[in-house]
C-alpha cells in the first residue's frame, strides 16, 4: 500500500513539473516582447534600429537627436532642425509615421531699441 502511495505521489510531482517546465518558456517569450520594445529605451536600443533609422532619415547624427515618448508605441524625434514621429509596427519595427518635417525654430528675440 505504501508503495502505491509513493507511485501516485511521483506521478503528481511529475505532472506538476511538466506544467512548470512549459510555463517558463512562455513567460520568457512574453517578457522578450514586453512594452520595453516600443518605449524610448527600446527605440534607442541599437538592436531595434529606431535611432539609426531616425538619424538617417533626419540627416542628423544620433547624439544630436532628442527622443520623446508620445504614448501608445509612438516616439517623437527632433534634431538638426527637423522632426518626425515613429510608430512601432509588429514584424516591421520602427516606421516613420509622418515623413520628415522642418522643426519650427525658436522666434528670434525682439530687437532692442
Amino acid at each position: 500500500m505504501v508503495r502505491g502511495d509513493d507511485a501516485a505521489l511521483g506521478l503528481i510531482l511529475e505532472t506538476r513539473m511538466t506544467k512548470w517546465i512549459g510555463f517558463f518558456p512562455l513567460t520568457a517569450s512574453l517578457m522578450a516582447c514586453g512594452p520595453e520594445t516600443w518605449s524610448v529605451e527600446g527605440f534607442k536600443d541599437p538592436s531595434s534600429g529606431g535611432l539609426t533609422r531616425a538619424a538617417y532619415e533626419l540627416g542628423c547624427p544620433e547624439p544630436q537627436l532628442e527622443v520623446a515618448d508620445l504614448g501608445e508605441g509612438t516616439i517623437g524625434v527632433a534634431g538638426c532642425g527637423k522632426k518626425a514621429v515613429y510608430k512601432w509596427a509588429y514584424s516591421a519595427g520602427w516606421v516613420n509615421n509622418t515623413g520628415v518635417a522642418e522643426s519650427p525654430m525658436a522666434a528670434p528675440a525682439a530687437a532692442k531699441k
